[in-house]
């Protein structure tokens, strides 16, 4: 898969996908606290495209990157022991 400017806490590649859509749901919620800041005027127009461009869309397109590559892997992965059954509805 090659070397990943992410850090994991984990090298197997069920929980990579957990920590992927953690730091998922972290820069969504950086994302809103940001945006707040550009609509109640506390931060710049020039400063919340300077976070868009540089900081929040590198960093959403590398995690769904990620996300897609771990997807495919866990696809395939036929260790992985569960079934449609383990569906409770």
């Amino acid at each position: 898969m090659g070397i990943i400017p992410i850090n994991y806490n984990s090298i197997k590649g069920s929980e990579r996908y957990a920590q992927l859509y953690r730091l998922q749901e972290l820069l969504r919620l950086e994302h809103n606290s940001k945006g707040k800041l550009y609509s109640t005027l506390q931060i710049t127009e020039s400063e919340w495209k300077y976070y868009l461009n540089n900081e929040f869309t590198p960093k959403e397109d590398l995690i769904i990157s990620e996300l897609l590559k771990y997807r495919q892997l866990i696809k395939e992965d036929t260790s992985i022991n569960t079934t449609l059954t383990d569906v409770i509805i």
